[in-house]
């Protein structure tokens, strides 16, 4: 079975955070360096540089569940979308990860 990261970057300009991206992939050192190279709007920052992006969080699930629950995550936190798979930094996605990183990390280990 094919295992893919659920992962939460921070984007920081200023050690301010800017946004966070939600998204999942098979390797998450290259998905962070790809990003980092990007020349486009990054996450509402204007193509500001340096901006500074960390993985925060990082959660290994089966591929067909990651899909769903990386949709599953963009659906709930739509209202503070910037763009695609980048999100305003709004308390209640910091409170939800904050709330749900044990529980997540465990079930997804028992899976």
């Amino acid at each position: 079975m094919l295992y893919l990261s659920i992962y939460f970057i921070y984007a920081s300009y200023k050690s301010s955070l800017k946004a966070i991206k939600i998204g999942y992939t098979d390797d998450i050192k290259s998905r962070l360096a790809t990003l980092q190279c990007q020349e486009n709007n990054i996450a509402g920052i204007h193509n500001v540089k340096p901006y500074v992006l960390r993985v925060r969080h990082n959660f290994l699930i089966q591929k067909p569940r990651a899909e769903e629950f990386e949709a599953s995550l963009h659906d709930k936190f739509r209202a503070y979308c910037i763009y695609g798979e980048w999100f305003h930094p709004h308390s209640d996605i910091k409170m939800w990860i904050k709330d749900n990183e044990r529980k997540l990390q465990k079930e997804l280990l028992e899976a």
